[in-house]
């Protein structure tokens, strides 16, 4: 894996150093978004001619003579693929973000404009935090070491001797 650390002012090291993408995982990103945008328009294009008859992302002729609500590709987006991706990635979360996460299951009758909780709960695996390591959880060896260390050292070491005492060299 290549790490580019070059500084743009001076081309020195520098310690905001980071991974470049891999090129396979930015040619899938790229072809994905490409698939998921033709589909759209295959889909816009068959609600032109009347083969789909989900309209619900298209004004209505009453509001003609309104300034529009979407330019075309907002609308066009707004459609085909921020319902999709808000589907997918706004679920609600409802336990606390260890390893793996309780998500609270919902459904759509109108193309996922509106979602309805189904009052289901399901199992999942986080990815969507920097818990992977899993130090959140209420129970484990981290949170032990923690307990133990405020036990032993208290809140606030950051005082003066008059207030909190002396501080032992560890």
């Amino acid at each position: 894996m290549e790490r580019s650390c070059k500084d743009v002012q001076g081309g020195r090291e520098s310690d905001r150093c980071h991974e470049s993408t891999p090129l396979l995982v930015a040619w899938w990103t790229y072809l994905s978004f490409a698939i998921l945008t033709m589909f759209g328009y295959l889909r816009d294009f068959l609600r032109r001619i009347g083969l789909e008859t989900n309209n619900s992302a298209v004004e209505k002729n009453r509001m003609k003579d309104f300034v529009p609500l979407y330019s075309s590709f907002d609308g066009f987006y707004a459609r085909n693929i921020f319902k999709r991706l808000s589907h997918c990635y706004g679920r609600p979360i409802c336990s606390t973000p260890t390893a793996e996460v309780d998500v609270l299951e919902r459904t759509s009758d109108d193309e996922n404009w509106h979602f309805r909780l189904t009052g289901k709960k399901k199992r999942c695996i986080n990815l969507a935090s920097f818990n992977y390591l899993d130090f959140v959880g209420n129970e484990g060896p981290c949170v032990e070491a923690t307990a133990q260390a405020l036990q032993q050292y208290g809140v606030g070491v950051c005082s003066t001797r008059q207030e909190l005492g002396k501080f032992p060299q560890i």
